[in-house]
This record gives structure tokens, C-alpha cells and sequence, in this order.
């Protein structure tokens, strides 16, 4: 499962928000019944499910930094040059990631625990 529970990226949008004043927006996609995990986050402004592949492109080169896990928008900002950080699990970001991209990719060598490593 590529998520990331709601309660973690709320955490990280106030922290954001508690030091920048920065519009954050949410991509995503919705279940095929229209409903999210994420629609109760505040502080964002969300276009989940509301864009075309195009469309998220053309967000997501605007933008000044993509925060992502293991999806689209994180692999868009990789080969577009937008400075990123991605969530990965198990699998090494080195294997998938652009090699000269300004993407920062954390993963956890541990598929159970939730702990971050830095890749080198």
C-alpha cells in the first residue's frame, strides 16, 4: 500500500503552515465511489480527482516543491526538475528516481515500522 495516514500529512501541513505562509495543494485521486481518506484536512486547497494527466503536469511544474509518496506527482516533479521529497517504503527511491533530479527520496528499510532513513 503506497498511503500515508491522514493524521501524518495533517501533522506536516500545520508544521508548513507554522513556518511559512505557503499554499499547499492537495493532489490525489478519490475511490471509485468519490470518497478520500484526506477530504477532512485543513489548510489545503485539494484538486484530488478534479485533474486530467495533463492538467497535474502543468500544477505540478509550478509549483516550489512536491511532497508525495510513492506516486505520480513525485515522479512528474523528478523529471521535470521541481525540487521534491518522496515517501517511499521498502523500495529504494535510487532505483526509481531520476539520478541528477532535485528529489529527495526517504524511505523505511522496514516494511512494518514507519522509520525514515535518509537515502545517501
Amino acid at each position: 500500500m503506497k498511503e500515508w495516514e491522514s493524521a501524518k500529512w495533517q501533522d506536516l501541513i500545520n508544521r508548513i503552515h507554522s513556518e511559512f505562509h505557503a499554499v499547499i495543494i492537495q493532489f490525489g485521486i478519490n475511490r471509485s465511489d468519490g470518497s478520500s481518506d484526506y477530504k477532512d484536512l485543513t489548510g489545503v486547497k485539494s484538486v484530488a480527482g478534479l485533474l486530467k494527466g495533463e492538467e497535474l503536469v502543468a500544477r505540478v511544474v509550478v509549483c516550489d516543491l512536491i511532497v508525495s509518496i510513492d506516486s505520480g506527482p513525485v515522479h512528474i516533479a523528478g523529471a521535470m526538475g521541481v525540487p521534491a521529497i518522496g515517501l517511499f517504503r521498502t523500495l529504494n527511491p535510487g532505483f526509481v528516481l531520476p539520478k541528477e533530479s532535485p528529489v529527495l527520496g526517504l524511505f523505511a528499510d522496514v516494511p512494518c515500522l514507519f522509520a525514515i532513513t535518509e537515502l545517501q
